[in-house]
């Protein structure tokens, strides 16, 4: 009876640690990709995010009750590391390692608000590329204007964490 007991509970502990690892597993490569837009953190839908012939872009998208946003980091890289876009305010002139675009396709008509941003400074910081599991993760921070009133501005930043590639 012992002997049973003892196989028993070998097998529940077995079954329990292959369990946990593979929830470990899944909480690993789970997919987050989120943006701080005026201040408020969305959760963005990665889509479109693919790394060819060494340029890696990154497309969000958010679908709120009356618009739908996208969000779009292109880096002119495929490593880990950190990219800039520096902006010379001497010259006008921005050096760019990587870039953010920040589109509102608005559902109904919108009165006096930009609705396209373009990032003239900032950076990402590729943490990780999992180039096996086609796997990226990393964080953003940009400086945008709205075109055409360049005068408005804002600061977009967030993370990307397990966002699969093609």
């Amino acid at each position: 009876m012992k002997r049973i007991i003892i196989i028993v509970s070998v097998f529940v502990l077995a079954l329990f640690v292959t369990l946990y690892s593979c929830q470990k597993d899944e909480l690993q490569a789970k997919q987050y990709f989120d943006a701080s837009i005026d201040n408020v953190v969305k959760t963005l839908s990665p889509d479109n995010v693919n790394i060819n012939k060494g340029i890696t872009i990154l497309a969000g998208y958010l679908n709120d009750k009356d618009a739908k946003s996208a969000v779009v980091i292109t880096i002119n890289g495929n490593k880990a590391g950190k990219y800039r876009q520096i902006y010379d305010y001497k010259t006008g002139v921005s050096v760019t390692e990587c870039g953010l675009t920040y589109k509102v396709m608005s559902r109904k008509v919108r009165t006096g608000d930009a609705d396209y941003f373009v990032s003239y400074e900032g950076d990402v910081v590729i943490d990780e590329i999992n180039y096996d599991k086609k796997l990226l993760s990393g964080s953003y921070s940009f400086k945008v204007r709205s075109i055409p009133d360049t005068q408005k501005k804002q600061e977009i930043n967030g993370k990307f964490i397990n966002v699969s590639f093609k």
